[in-house]
């Protein structure tokens, strides 16, 4: 199940510059770009959350959701994606307005979302 979406088409991905085993740059999409990408979005939440005096996120998937849920601002803090789909099982497979199976909330938009989480509470 999913909680929120990155690029998941290397057709449609993020330059990188492969120096290991393609030798030059390459088009990505999918896990590799999007663990990497989160994992730093959150490195940088935390250290101006530390920075604010405050501790790092022990909760972002349950942020996460309070955002969606909760918030007027969920569409400045998420793209909702309404369109595609990942298989052949039905609506199950299909992106639909709001939280799918497909894309979960989203992706993000973050120079916004990095706001609402260093603000956060948690």
């Amino acid at each position: 199940m999913p909680d929120i979406s990155s690029d998941a088409n290397p057709g449609t991905g993020v330059p990188v510059y492969d120096t290991y085993s393609y030798g030059g740059w390459v088009q990505v999409g999918g896990t590799s770009v999007a663990t990497p990408d989160w994992g730093a979005f959150f490195t940088l939440v935390n250290s101006k959350r530390v920075a604010n005096g405050g501790t790092t996120l022990s909760q972002a998937a349950q942020d996460l959701y309070t955002l969606y849920y909760n918030s007027s601002d969920y569409a400045t803090d998420f793209h909702d994606i309404t369109s595609g789909t990942n298989g052949s099982c039905g609506l199950d497979c299909t992106a639909a307005a709001g939280y799918d199976l497909v894309t979960g909330i989203g992706s993000f938009q973050a120079n916004n979302l990095y706001s609402a989480l260093v603000a956060d509470p948690n």
